[in-house]
């Protein structure tokens, strides 16, 4: 009895662990990122979790699926444990750096004159669903575009705005008018930039 209790309690204190270690990869590339980018007061952030709901919906799905296969695998074999630790902690880090980048949010740098912002389906082309590998890089990535660049801001979506010049237009969705309108706000207050926002009915 005592047995089958300390077993129990041991099973409980490794998925714990296992669970934390997400968790960790997070906030080692949060904080990488955030002194990659906010490197003065001229660099400006929209953080908006409620806008990447799905992103920690999805990565919160990875995460439990792979701490379930590997603790299964670790009870078959230690052999084949051993084999998948290493994709088991491949599989966090990539989720780790996805959850960073949607924390981080959308980066408006005055000093370099480029906004950074999640990749949008879009912009995803045939090739890329096929080959599945552009767009499982892009979510550990920015998309960005040249603030000088935009010629108009358009807000046809309700909460999302977007952005039109000579590059391939983009769209930045956020969960509320609020953080969308505070966005155009720093991409309209660059030295640079030309954007006209259009008055269009939402």
């Amino acid at each position: 009895m005592s047995t089958k209790k300390q077993k129990d309690n041991t099973d409980e204190i490794v998925v714990l662990a296992l669970a934390v270690v997400p968790l960790i990869f997070s906030i080692y590339h949060y904080f990488s990122l955030n002194s990659k980018y906010m490197t003065d007061g001229n660099v400006h952030r929209v953080s908006d979790l409620g806008g990447q709901y799905k992103v920690f919906l999805y990565t919160g799905c990875a995460s439990l699926v792979g701490c379930f296969l590997l603790w299964n695998l670790a009870a078959v074999s230690g052999w084949i444990l051993l084999i998948a630790l290493p994709i088991f902690l491949y599989l966090m880090n990539w989720v780790g750096k996805v959850q960073a980048l949607a924390f981080l949010g959308v980066v408006v740098d005055y000093n370099t004159g480029v906004a950074h912002f999640k990749y949008a389906e879009e912009n995803f082309t045939l090739t890329d669903y096929l080959t599945v590998l552009p767009i499982i890089k892009s979510w550990t990535r920015y998309d960005n575009v040249e603030i000088g660049q935009i010629e108009r801001i358009t807000r046809q979506g309700g909460v999302s705005l977007f952005l039109h010049g000579s590059f391939t237009s983009r769209r930045i969705t956020f969960s509320n008018k609020l953080k969308r309108d505070e966005c155009i706000h720093l991409l309209m207050g660059y030295t640079n930039s030309q954007a006209e926002v259009a008055n269009e009915l939402e």
